[in-house]
């Protein structure tokens, strides 16, 4: 192999998202400084908000989900768990899906806030891949597909720092995945604890030793090298030192699923790194077109028990630390008809508009927000299949950007000012 393809090569196994670029900023020192932390997570495949914040006293959810719709709550363990009188908004009562009693524990607290009909983009499209990429970059509306090419990460972060990335200050646990970070240069690895990129730690630091102090005849191959030597070589081998098998604090018992497992090392990388501000987590499978009824009270006790036990975990540090999950889409508000090979129902629902999203955190004021649009196919929901939109997912975002410090959270994304929505 050419060595120019070579070093090309090894800047991608390094998972930067490097692009060049010019932004204001607010920040010119250092970023060694204890900062304000924000997990984003997102729940890849389009989440049934509907039937994870059960919306039991809208009149029409148990007409169009007669199959899939959660019973109110009784109290019984297998109906809708009771959010009590703070759980009633805009006139209807809601519960919480009967898999995610973690999420109730918090929702006691009062650290974590709903928005049950959250703004996907004007027009979304409805495809997986771009509707993921359309969130990404954040985009407002399908009928222009212009752009910078940058994430909302990277332009809050770039225009916060004028000086770019210094140390470890974002983490991308998709490797790349999502494009929230193009344009900020970013470590990503899907498994810190264990593998980089397929090499152990050890391999990883020796190649990263050898291949970026070479040369190269190309110019922008060797001024990247140059930039991401000190960057990458710091960052991974700091990453070598934390100690991800050591017991999670007061108490928490994380779930033994990929979502458990990189809950547990964001919050020993937050614990370990004063610096760090933003990870990223991707959890998958929530297309559930079918068999939802047994698919997804797996996913949402996964999800419930996995954050419950990263708030535990974090302790009095989730004052200072904010949780945003997000999903592409919601799904359909009517169940389809999907069946088995033997032709047994086994329905589930479809790509759809508005999503549930929530955040948590001790910064959070708990409750639900921006409105419930209904479930009446003839006079609510669009195209008589859709949940409307009340919130923009942009607003949402930036808000939790205003619980960090010192960035200007409006700089996430083009010609856009938020409006707030109330829950920081």
């Amino acid at each position: 192999m050419e060595r120019r393809n070579f070093l090309k090569g090894s800047l991608g196994v390094l998972g930067s998202t490097m692009m060049t670029g010019v932004f204001s900023t607010k920040l010119f020192g250092s970023a060694l400084s204890k900062r304000k932390k924000l997990v984003v997570l997102f729940n890849h495949g389009g989440n049934d908000g509907i039937n994870m914040l059960v919306p039991y006293g809208d009149p029409y959810y148990n007409v169009i989900r007669p199959n899939l719709a959660i019973l109110p709550p009784d109290g019984s363990g297998s109906n809708a768990i009771s959010l009590g009188e703070n759980g009633r908004h805009d006139g209807i009562d809601f519960g919480l899906h009967p898999s995610m009693s973690g999420l109730k524990n918090i929702w006691d607290d009062g650290n974590i806030a709903f928005m049950p009909a959250t703004h996907c983009g004007k027009n979304p499209n409805r495809s997986h891949f771009y509707q993921f990429s359309f969130l990404g970059e954040g985009k407002y509306t399908t009928d222009t597909h212009t752009s910078d090419g940058y994430g909302w990460v990277s332009r809050y972060m770039n225009n916060k720092y004028l000086l770019g990335p210094q140390n470890m200050q974002t983490f991308d646990f998709t490797a790349g995945y999502f494009n929230v970070f193009n344009g900020w240069e970013t470590l990503g690895m899907k498994n810190p604890a264990s593998a980089y990129y397929g090499m152990s730690k050890t391999h990883a630091t020796q190649y990263i030793d050898k291949v970026l102090p070479l040369g190269s005849d190309d110019s922008s191959v060797e001024a990247q090298v140059s930039k991401l030597q000190s960057f990458t070589i710091s960052q991974i081998r700091s990453i070598e030192n934390y100690d991800f098998s050591s017991t999670p604090q007061n108490g928490a018992l994380y779930p033994s699923s990929s979502l458990g497992t990189q809950l547990s090392q964001a919050a020993t990388m937050f614990r370990n790194t004063p610096e760090l501000e933003i990870i990223f987590i991707n959890k998958g499978g929530w297309d559930t077109h079918s068999n939802q009824a047994v698919r997804h009270p797996t996913l949402l006790g996964d999800l419930s028990n996995s954050l419950y036990a990263f708030y535990t975990d974090m302790g009095t540090a989730m004052e200072d630390t904010t949780v945003l999950v997000l999903s592409e889409f919601g799904r359909t508000a009517h169940e389809n008809a999907s069946s088995n090979s033997e032709g047994e129902l086994i329905p589930g629902t479809d790509h759809g508009h508005a999503f549930c999203s929530f955040v948590i955190g001790g910064q959070i004021n708990g409750g639900i927000y921006g409105g419930w649009p209904g479930l009446n196919p003839e006079t609510q929901l669009v195209s008589k299949r859709f949940l409307a939109e009340k919130v923009d997912y942009r607003d949402v975002i930036s808000e939790c950007l205003s619980l960090l410090e010192g960035g200007d959270p409006d700089s996430a994304f083009q010609g856009f000012t938020r409006t707030p929505i109330g829950f920081a």
